[in-house]
């Protein structure tokens, strides 16, 4: 029953998100944030064959770890990054590949950002994109404070002041 439940509030959650997509991008009221993320690998590398939608990327929440923001700081950054960026929609059918998955929550609903976690890619927020690596760069900073692989694997994909498909070790 547990691994029903853990399968199934993603998945609505997600629902919500799109549902209430036509609502105001940015809204500054976030009440948290939760940042889903997979703990068993990072993002960089070439190991990665699919693309993922982050509808997807949710359904595997078991495998999936987790971190809630609620401090007002953090909230307010990602809601001025959200606020100032410039929108386009998504074609119908498409998607950003989703390594990370951030669920705003909202006093009347639910908004979802998906990022691949390379900073010049698009973020997917509900229907639409914006490109801001500086959030990017927020959220992996987050994980890497609070997971070991992440951490230690980001050391060797990080150079060049950006993230690589390729390890900086098959250069030494």
């Amino acid at each position: 029953m547990m691994k029903l439940i853990a399968y199934i509030i993603p998945v609505i959650c997600f629902l919500l998100a799109v549902s209430c997509r036509e609502k105001n991008v940015g809204d500054k009221n976030f009440e948290k944030v939760i940042i889903y993320y997979n703990s068993n690998t990072v993002p960089w590398g070439l190991m990665k064959v699919i693309d993922v939608s982050v509808g997807d990327f949710l359904q595997d929440s078991l495998n999936l770890r987790k971190l809630v923001l609620a401090d007002k700081d953090s909230l307010r950054h990602i809601s001025e990054i959200i606020n100032s960026s410039e929108f386009s929609r998504l074609k119908v059918n498409d998607y950003v590949d989703t390594s990370i998955a951030v669920l705003l929550h909202f006093k009347d609903r639910i908004d979802t950002l998906a990022t691949d976690a390379f900073p010049r890619s698009p973020i997917q927020y509900n229907d639409m994109t914006f490109t801001d690596s500086m959030l990017i760069y927020y959220f992996i900073d987050i994980i890497r404070e609070h997971d070991p692989l992440w951490d230690n694997d980001a050391e060797d994909y990080y150079y060049n002041e950006t993230y690589n498909s390729l390890p900086r070790s098959i250069f030494d």
